[in-house]
């Protein structure tokens, strides 16, 4: 999707500061995503051009290879296997466009025309990122792509590390202004917005709707509400496994042997915490405890529910189940 197309069509010719930088931020991410598939494709071909002469030479190691690699495919399994095959700069690259998308959207949709209008402190910031991401682009992408270089593990850390800081000097920048908006006029605030500022509250029926078509098999597993892409697909599962005490025996003491009980862990449970930063926010965490427990990636999601949980929370989620 093309988020610079969508914010183009309903603001830009309305002349809104704010939303112009906004497209242009977009932009330069859709533009880097063409530039790094042109040089992936040029690398692409550069390689099969200097091995064209050893072709027949090396098809048999090249078969031999390709088999040995679905066998190992084939034992990760398909969450491994994909999580190797992402491509880290797209995806940045991605992430970012949507999230600034979205964090423009939400501040359009509470503030209306004078969000897109913007203030110099905002332009300022915003227009410090794009020069920032372009010149890195520049630097990197169009010069590989002019000069026939190969891009190393240092220009794609580079690549990443630009869109990391584009999308987080964006987002802070967006926030900022429609916090200083929202504290100028509050009695034009929607009502909307003071609901949504405690934790979400979850209906005992959302277990039994089914998952966005998203996050099926072989789809692109993104978030419809916020176009993050989460790592995870409908048939995902998560084994928990925890230790149980036994009670005392008559006399007082404990035995020393100790009880299992396993659960298993849904993909909507890791889905449904997931944040529009991309990480994931445990909802156990903000049921049963004064704060949220932020983690990284789905693996260290269930990893922290695992030691950290007890076994009375997990069995009150209804997406976790014992087994």
């Amino acid at each position: 999707m093309n988020h610079a197309n969508m914010i183009e069509d309903k603001y830009l010719k309305k002349g809104f500061i704010i939303a112009t930088v906004c497209s242009t931020i977009i932009g330069t991410f859709t533009s880097s995503i063409g530039l790094w598939d042109k040089v992936k494709e040029r690398r692409k071909q550069n390689i099969r051009d200097s091995t064209q002469d050893e072709e027949i030479k090396k098809l048999r190691e090249r078969i031999e290879e390709s088999e040995k690699q679905a066998r190992e495919r084939e034992l990760k399994g398909p969450r491994e296997s994909r999580r190797n095959s992402r491509d880290e700069v797209t995806d940045s690259f991605e992430r970012s466009s949507a999230l600034i998308n979205r964090e423009f959207q939400i501040g359009y949709d509470q503030l209306g025309r004078k969000f897109a209008i913007g203030d110099m402190a905002t332009e300022n910031k915003l227009q410090a990122q794009v020069i920032t991401l372009q010149q890195t682009v520049i630097n990197v992408l169009q010069d590989a792509l002019e000069s026939g270089r190969k891009l190393n593990r240092a220009d794609k850390a580079k690549l990443i590390a630009a869109s990391d800081a584009a999308r987080e000097g964006s987002l802070d920048a967006l926030r900022q202004q429609r916090q200083r908006l929202a504290l100028a006029a509050p009695e034009e605030m929607p009502r909307q917005l003071q609901l949504t500022q405690g934790p979400p509250s979850r209906s005992s029926k959302s277990s039994h709707k089914p998952l966005a078509i998203n996050f099926a098999p072989r789809n692109d597993c993104r978030c419809p509400d916020c176009g993050v892409r989460v790592d995870v697909e409908s048939d995902d599962r998560w084994v928990i496994e925890k230790r149980t005490s036994p009670p005392p025996s008559p006399d007082g003491y404990r035995e020393r042997r100790q009880g299992r009980i396993e659960f298993v862990a849904n993909a909507r449970f890791v889905i449904k915490c997931h944040t529009h930063h991309g990480d994931f926010a445990c909802v156990l965490c903000r049921k049963h405890r004064e704060s949220d427990m932020l983690c990284p990636t789905a693996d260290t999601l269930i990893d922290h529910v695992s030691k950290e949980h007890s076994i009375s929370e997990l069995m009150k989620e209804p997406d976790i189940e014992a087994v």
